[in-house]
């Protein structure tokens, strides 16, 4: 095989919700609408937030995925792990059952290498992790798992979409305590932990697709956060490996 595979991963997280209504909370029983939708709201945005206050971070996802094949529904594991420099510095690298890639940004290209058949494409890329996440959606088809996350404003990404939601409690991810939110839509039931602390990451995510064939899930347990890693520049830069072979792509222009 000559190219290198850049079928879109799974949507995930933030990037499921982007075809719902605006939200509102699931009414079931003696249920406190409003009050359950104002925590919520709460949670959401003190995420957001943290996140957004954070110049530089890294962190580790270990993923499965459902995958249907003949019927049968199969589960598959990666790890991916990410480092990120506001505004516009990136490095990421994933491997198991479904990808060896790496992927760098240094504020003006991007490249993925895929490991597996050591080659490689480049891009022309904008100064700033928002755009670059816009572009590689919109031109290359390529979306970067849990790349919402590093949104500037990832309340504001997200609550104009949801539709419904619950708060279920206090639950545990990893014997961290964390708020427990599920979503629901008429395609996607997503979960969300976040992080029930001073630090209120996101600690774990569920997504099933009901509507796809076999109901598939994807499911991703988020760690090992750290928010005083060094990031020097040269972490974002990119070398080709001894060998490697890089793959023209034309990318079209933005209309």
């Amino acid at each position: 095989m000559n190219s290198i595979r850049m079928h879109r991963a799974p949507t995930l997280m933030f990037a499921a919700l982007l075809c719902l209504a605006p939200w509102t909370v699931a009414q079931e029983g003696d249920a406190q609408p409003d009050s359950e939708s104002t925590k919520i709201d709460q949670i959401l945005r003190q995420m957001s937030e943290f996140l957004a206050r954070a110049q530089s971070f890294g962190f580790t996802a270990h993923e499965l995925i459902d995958q249907v094949e003949e019927g049968q529904r199969i589960q598959y594991s990666n790890t991916r792990s990410m480092l990120v420099r506001r505004p516009n510095r990136i490095v990421t690298e994933a491997y198991g059952d479904l990808v060896n890639r790496s992927v760098w940004y240094d504020g003006k290209s991007f490249t993925l290498l895929d490991h597996e058949f050591n080659s490689y494409i480049q891009s022309p890329a904008p100064d700033s992790i928002d755009a670059l996440l816009d572009q590689l959606e919109a031109q290359l088809e390529v979306v970067v798992p849990l790349g919402e996350i590093l949104s500037e404003d990832v309340y504001q990404t997200l609550k104009p979409q949801i539709r419904q939601a619950r708060y279920l409690g206090l639950h545990q991810v990893q014997g961290i305590e964390c708020h427990h939110i599920i979503f629901t839509q008429k395609d996607l039931d997503l979960q969300l932990w976040v992080e029930a602390s001073s630090t209120p990451v996101p600690c774990k995510l569920v997504i099933v697709y009901k509507r796809e064939p076999g109901i598939p899930q994807y499911a991703a347990v988020i760690s090992d956060w750290d928010f005083t890693v060094a990031t020097p520049d040269e972490l974002f830069e990119f070398h080709p490996p001894e060998g490697a072979r890089e793959i023209n792509m034309s990318v079209p222009k933005a209309p």
